[in-house]
């Protein structure tokens, strides 16, 4: 078995992981983490967040080995769309009220630290500088820029999913960017 860390030696170590073959474990961990926190990166905004999307990912990965198929695709992709949903769950998790997620921890504890007025009112009028920027955008580049930003799909996923040429949708998030980032300078400046 390859041990070169290539993504096609990740489905012989997934099928030692289903026999519970903990070195197999290991040295899939070590080859695929980096590609698996990039994933939940892209999803989650916190850095410990998508830590710990990352080590959901691989429990699952160990519970679930004897689910891959790789006739269905590759063990790449089968890592990825764990590691996406796990993501995105730990982002609604966190999106929750705070006494939802945390049982009987008190409120006090779970509170985030007030903002001092004057900083609140920023906050705020940055968010609605945000809001104001992103409805002036065209409609493609918003659109575009909402599922790469907030439901985590790759510039490939984008253009399929839009059934637009890749350098179209590269294009689109590029001058959608730009177009947000020099609009909430201006607004900087009035602020």
């Amino acid at each position: 078995m390859a041990n070169d860390g290539s993504t096609s030696s990740w489905a012989n170590l997934i099928e030692g992981v289903s026999r519970q073959d903990h070195q197999a474990f290991t040295r899939l961990y070590q080859n695929a983490h980096k590609r698996v926190l990039h994933t939940c990166r892209r999803i989650v905004p916190i850095p410990v967040m998508a830590e710990d999307a990352l080590q959901e990912t691989f429990l699952k990965v160990w519970l679930q080995a004897h689910q891959f198929d790789p006739s269905r695709g590759s063990a790449a992709g089968w890592l990825e769309r764990i590691a996406r949903n796990t993501a995105l769950d730990q982002l609604r998790l966190h999106q929750r009220s705070p006494m939802e997620n945390m049982g009987d921890a008190s409120a006090e504890t779970l509170a985030p630290p007030a903002l001092h007025p004057e900083s609140q009112l920023q906050v705020e009028r940055h968010s609605v500088a945000l809001r104001q920027a992103m409805a002036e955008l065209h409609a493609n580049r918003r659109h575009s820029l909402q599922l790469v930003y907030f439901e985590g799909l790759s510039h490939r996923q984008l253009a399929m999913r839009l059934q637009r040429p890749l350098g179209t949708v590269k294009s689109w998030i590029r001058l959608g960017v730009h177009q947000l980032r020099d609009a909430l300078t201006a607004a900087s400046d009035h602020l």
